[in-house]
């Protein structure tokens, strides 16, 4: 009766544990939805950002067309503005050339007229000392009144042939101011001209400027922007590698723990003391003269070799950290683990084998 009651009991304890681990693995269940759905928030997140990665760099490329075809457009109205400018230029030459030739001639024609006055300047003085002699000649009349009638013809012709000559000097000066005068007036037109293709040209100057800085801020900004999604794309997938790592060891706690609980059972139904489980790691530490860590393996629950056979690397690792052990035992065991793994037998050590081992590392 007492030992049926100190069973009842164990199975009472059993059951607690029993019902413990199953919310344990409620919960965890629970916290493997929640992952996944923060996984898959995740991943749309980073749908998201590969798709506006795509858009700014259709965009960047679009960009980069319309710089490259305004680039081109300026580039061949500068080149037609320097062609008009060239033709400009020799029209202007042509007409500083004619008049370079109407000043010349207009020098000349001032010259001429110089030289008119000059000569009726002369006449009006040979006319006043023809007047003088006139009046002498009339007192002496009776005397010389037809050398004098003579004189006066020859003179009278001179002073009309002057006159003549004079009046179409006047009219050729009369005829080339005009010429000049828009000889003139074709500079003035022709210097507002180029004038204005200046300006132009140099509107055209600065709108290629302006062009260029638009086309520089808007390739770095698109360089930021690629830069800053870039970092997220990055962000997101060290993100994604931590909780996936998360995720695999929750799996790998979840499966020893679901192993644990079929220990458990087995042993309930096989043999009321779990502590004869432990011993063929006992045995298998004992073979490799490390079974120092054998209360570790209990304690992190690696008391049986199935449990061993199928624990994942990180959770080997983590096992070997937990023990403490020097850096030639943890190799050593991890070579031996991975034999177990594949279903090969193990190296055994001898005694001074076993002393250089410990020697050889350090915790």
């Amino acid at each position: 009766s007492d030992k049926n009651s100190q069973l009842l009991e164990q199975l009472n304890t059993t059951e607690s544990q029993m019902a413990a681990a199953q919310r344990d693995a409620a919960a965890l269940r629970d916290s493997e939805a929640r992952l996944k759905l923060e996984i898959d928030a995740v991943e749309a997140e980073r749908l998201r950002l590969e798709n506006n990665l795509a858009d700014m760099q259709k965009l960047k490329a679009d960009n980069q067309k319309l710089v490259r075809s305004e680039v081109t457009r300026l580039t061949q109205t500068v080149l037609a503005t320097s062609d008009k400018n060239s033709q400009l230029l020799e029209q202007l030459n042509t007409t500083e050339s004619q008049m370079a030739a109407a000043q010349r001639d207009a020098a000349a024609t001032r010259d001429s007229e110089a030289r008119l006055k000059l000569v009726v300047d002369a006449i009006e003085a040979e006319k006043s000392r023809l007047e003088g002699r006139l009046e002498q000649v009339e007192k002496d009349k009776s005397q010389s009144q037809t050398m004098m009638a003579g004189e006066v013809k020859r003179l009278t012709t001179k002073v009309v042939t002057a006159l003549d000559e004079n009046s179409v000097l006047r009219q050729q000066l009369a005829q080339l101011r005009p010429e000049v005068s828009a000889a003139q007036r074709v500079q003035s037109v022709l210097q507002q001209e180029l004038a204005a293709t200046e300006a132009e040209r140099a509107a055209f100057e600065n709108k290629a400027l302006d062009a260029e800085q638009a086309k520089v801020q808007s390739e770095r900004l698109v360089q930021r922007e690629v830069a800053s999604l870039t970092q997220k794309f990055v962000a997101v997938s060290n993100e994604n590698a931590e909780l996936r790592q998360q995720l695999t060891k929750l799996e790998d706690r979840m499966a020893v723990t679901e192993l644990m609980n079929l220990s458990s059972e087995g042993t309930k139904l096989s043999s009321p003391e779990p502590v004869k489980q432990s011993e063929p790691v006992k045995q298998w530490l004992a073979e490799l003269q490390l079974e120092q860590y054998l209360p570790t393996f209990v304690e992190q629950g690696y008391d049986c070799m199935t449990i061993l056979r199928n624990a994942d690397t990180a959770a080997f690792l983590d096992l070997i950290i937990d023990c403490g052990m020097p850096q030639g035992h943890a190799k050593f065991l991890w070579r031996q683990w991975q034999l177990l793994k594949s279903g090969q037998p193990s190296e055994a050590l001898g005694e001074g084998e076993h002393e250089r081992v410990t020697a050889s590392g350090s915790p």
